[in-house]
């Protein structure tokens, strides 16, 4: 009566009896058989105007397989999908001949598909060839300490978060590019707070001319409080510590292997090269007279970070194109004011409206890393690291 409309449920003792005995049923031999729990399980559904029957059901496809496997010569042969035909191999010899197609000189440590591929090619097959290589892909120690750390594996995101504009630069060189004009690298400093970029082509990377181009940094930008740069040669010596010590600059070398120190400088000279790449055309031997046009479109470009463009927080309006004189926008039409008690007024106006800009820019800088933090540190393991514990040192 289950199945009609409208019936209420009452388990009576027709239906206890009717149970007992499907148990009874059920747990007799032949019909309870151990399942094989490697393999997976159907669940089959029937239905009709009297009941309902399901069951659980496994598919076992030997004599299926079976088809493609024939010996020759006391070996056991399979045609594979792509009709070649390959050894079938199994336990220490299945492992050996993985190592090999992996680890032998000439096998270059590739990951697990491009490794059980080699062994397709090299004649060999077994069922379980993918997984196999991924585990020893997984356990190998060279590939551990040398490759790509995945994003899971990273340690949680510490951002640097600077107060005050032109506190923070960040330094670093772009090259080695084609000669042109004698120039053959760019010389990329950031501010960490406005990403105000200012960049200079050079013939060298040595010493000399990053100490002559921090100065006429320090000389139009004021003294900052601190340097971040790489641990190359040219960062690192006796020449640039002096310089810095003169001036009173704490320089901050970025961690070994983690260029994401430096994180910032290096999206910008990925910014300038990519502008680069885009304006020279052709003609590659003029690239040194494209970084003055690439940086200007650079600090006019919104910066999600601080919610405007460099240009904006660092003069305190938009910057003024030549289309807006050609198609007359409303600034452009306006007369200039030379009463100086007006244009006295007006100008603390926009000082204070400065102040308020680049508070406002802080505040979003500080919103954005934090977001950004976040997202980060949800896609890592949370990995603890106490004192005495055995890490493998990448990149050793």
């Amino acid at each position: 009566h289950l199945l009609e409309k409208d019936t209420s449920f009452f388990f009576s003792k027709e239906c206890i009896e009717a149970f007992l005995t499907q148990k009874r049923k059920l747990t007799k031999a032949p019909i309870l058989v151990a399942p094989d729990w490697d393999l997976p399980f159907e669940l089959m559904c029937d239905a009709s105007d009297f009941a309902i029957g399901m069951l659980f059901q496994q598919k076992k496809k030997f004599f299926k397989d079976v088809n493609h496997y024939f010996r020759d010569d006391h070996f056991l042969f399979k045609i594979c999908a792509d009709q070649v035909i390959r050894r079938s191999v199994h336990g220490q010899e299945a492992t050996d001949i993985l190592k090999a197609c992996y680890n032998r000189p000439t096998r270059g440590h590739h990951g697990p598909n491009y490794t059980a591929k080699k062994v397709f090619d090299s004649g060999f097959y077994w069922p379980t060839i993918y997984r196999d290589a991924y585990d020893l892909v997984k356990s190998c120690d060279a590939c551990q300490r040398q490759g790509k750390i995945l994003q899971r594996d990273e340690m949680p995101q510490n951002s640097i978060q600077v107060y005050e504009i032109f506190d923070v630069w960040g330094i670093d060189f772009m090259g080695l590019f084609p000669s042109s004009r004698g120039n053959t690298y760019i010389l990329v400093a950031i501010d960490y707070m406005s990403k105000w970029v200012k960049a200079k082509t050079l013939p060298t990377n040595d010493t000399r001319v990053v100490c002559k181009f921090l100065k006429s940094l320090f000389a139009r930008f004021g003294t900052p409080c601190a340097i971040i740069s790489d641990r190359g040669t040219h960062f690192s010596n006796d020449q640039f510590a002096k310089v810095m010590l003169k001036y009173g600059v704490t320089h901050r070398l970025a961690t070994a292997y983690h260029p994401q120190t430096s994180g910032q400088v290096e999206i910008s000279n990925h910014g300038l090269k990519r502008l680069l790449e885009r304006t020279v055309g052709e003609n590659r031997a003029s690239w040194s007279d494209k970084p003055g046009d690439a940086l200007w479109a650079f600090r006019i470009t919104f910066k999600t970070p601080i919610g405007c463009t460099p240009y904006k927080l660092m003069y305190g309006k938009a910057c003024h194109l030549s289309i807006e004189l050609e198609h007359k926008a409303y600034w452009a039409l306006k007369h200039c004011n030379y009463d100086l008690l007006t244009a006295s007024d007006h100008q603390k106006v926009q000082l204070n409206e400065l102040n308020k800009l680049r508070d406002q820019a802080f505040e979003k800088s500080l919103i954005y890393k934090e977001k950004t933090k976040r997202i980060h540190d949800l896609k890592i393991k949370d990995s603890v690291f106490n004192v005495s514990d055995r890490v493998i040192l990448f990149n050793s």
